[in-house]
């Protein structure tokens, strides 16, 4: 049986992929002033390592693995799953460069527009629990 997500840190990196503004005060900060500090690779980490959710992905996949499903369980449901495995290939399109060129990049434009619809979704469910 596997775990659900963390939810809420699962909305906190669809809010900081989401956002342009979030992406420049957090990727492009040095951290010398004690402010936060991210990049695009932690933000990624932390939406699928940190929060459990690509576990979970991967978790429900292999149970239909094949055509042959074995459990008809799913993370969220099948609209938001499906979105995010969408937003896994964006990410996987985004340039390997600097914070700056990824935020100004048309990949990022793309990322930001799934990732604003997926938060928008995923508070609709996180309201039902």
């Amino acid at each position: 049986m596997r775990h659900q997500p963390n939810i809420e840190m699962v909305m906190d990196c669809l809010a900081e992929l989401g956002s342009r503004e979030e992406q420049e005060r957090l990727w492009l900060s040095s951290g010398a002033d004690g402010t936060e500090v991210s990049s695009p690779v932690e933000a990624v980490s932390a939406l699928f390592d940190h929060s459990g959710l690509g576990d979970a992905l991967d978790w429900s996949w292999r149970q239909r693995e094949g055509g042959r499903e074995v459990s008809d369980e799913r993370v969220y449901d099948d609209q938001i799953d499906e979105g995010i495995r969408a937003l896994r290939e964006l990410l996987r399109k985004l340039p390997t460069a600097s914070p700056q060129h990824v935020i100004d990049s048309p990949e990022m434009a793309d990322v930001r527009i799934a990732a604003r619809h997926l938060l928008s979704d995923l508070r609709q469910v996180a309201v039902k629990q």
